[in-house]
């Protein structure tokens, strides 16, 4: 069976704050610069999945049923949210792009097990993280 990847893009809007608890003020300054701020991005959201087309319906998987699966465990948890505040996850971890990639994927796998290859966080035009599991 040929294998195929789709590609889901969705846009979330969130606000966070980089900075570690173990540094001071003035070092979360010099290492994050104005991201030490809570700001806020247009998060672009992209879930890729592969897997067999199949011979009878010609999908790998129903578009609907991928974009219901990250609404329901990504899309309603970040969402017009501050991350560090209001999302578990990141009340422990700083909520860079490449955490919150790792946390997608760790919300996600359950779900789309047989399926989930990359998770793609793009926080700007020239700022993205991707992550492919282990």
């Amino acid at each position: 069976m040929p294998k195929v990847r789709l590609v889901r893009k969705e846009i979330i809007s969130a606000a966070h704050q980089l900075h570690c608890d173990s540094l001071s003020p003035s070092e979360n300054n010099a290492l994050f610069g104005k991201c030490a701020n809570l700001h806020g991005h247009n998060y672009e959201i992209s879930v890729v999945i592969e897997g067999d087309v199949d011979p009878l319906t010609g999908l790998v998987m129903n578009f609907d049923e991928l974009k219901s699966i990250i609404h329901t465990h990504v899309i309603r948890k970040i969402d017009h949210k501050n991350l560090n505040a209001d999302v578990d996850e990141f009340k422990s971890l700083n909520p860079t792009a490449e955490h919150i990639a790792i946390v997608i994927w760790n919300w996600l796998q359950p779900s789309l097990t047989d399926w989930l290859v990359e998770v793609q966080v793009t926080e700007s035009e020239k700022n993205t993280a991707i992550y492919r599991g282990n």
